[in-house]
């Protein structure tokens, strides 16, 4: 596989990812609860979705970039094991988030049970999806895993405002109906899709 293809289809892989992920519930309707028990502004409201967008983006990054540093000083030159272990990832990581999907419903009580501020607080915690893709990347240039990172935050960044307003403007209830665990069925097929397109297309 060329390295413009490969740097396609992980571009492609993290603009989707970074886009469904936002349709989560607990990425948006712990700001809805707060925006609207302090009466913000609907500047304020969207300032603060694009902000936690960035942080949960930011978080995201540090993590994928600290895991990608410290397989590259592992491995060394044996930079195609890492592509390798990184197509791992990428199934493991998926199953991870179908399995989460799965068990999710049962967890329900205690999420529930979790203050809006805490969740608010959870909502900017790093999401795996990025770590694969950026260790299945490494073979690309600097340049190339740069502009992965930037349209990963900047896709996470604008899509949380988009379904804050969608949800201000009286879809909250069509949003609501997309449960957290079919996101993360969607999330965990794109990761395994995207494995085996790069392994065996």
């Amino acid at each position: 596989m060329t390295e413009m293809s490969l740097f396609v289809i992980l571009l492609g892989g993290t603009v989707l990812l970074a886009a469904l992920h936002m349709l989560a519930p607990d990425h948006w309707l712990p700001l809805m609860a707060v925006s609207s028990a302090r009466k913000f502004s609907a500047r304020k409201k969207y300032t603060i979705s694009s902000l936690l967008g960035f942080l949960h983006a930011m978080t995201s990054m540090v993590v994928a970039l600290a895991a990608l540093t410290t397989g590259i000083l592992l491995i060394g030159h044996y930079l195609s094991y890492l592509y390798d272990g990184g197509i791992v990832l990428l199934i493991v990581v998926g199953i991870y988030f179908i399995l989460n999907g799965y068990f999710e419903s049962s967890n329900r009580e205690e999420k529930e049970n979790v203050s809006i501020w805490t969740a608010l607080g959870i909502s900017v915690f790093p999401d795996l999806a990025l770590l694969p893709i950026m260790i299945t990347g490494v073979q690309l240039n600097v340049v190339q895993l740069g502009s992965i990172l930037i349209m990963f935050t900047i896709v996470s960044g604008v899509t949380l405002p988009v379904v804050v307003l969608a949800a201000s403007g009286g879809f909250s209830k069509v949003i609501e109906r997309i449960p957290s665990r079919y996101v993360d069925f969607v999330m965990g097929a794109i990761l395994i899709l995207t494995a085996v397109i790069l392994k065996y297309i």
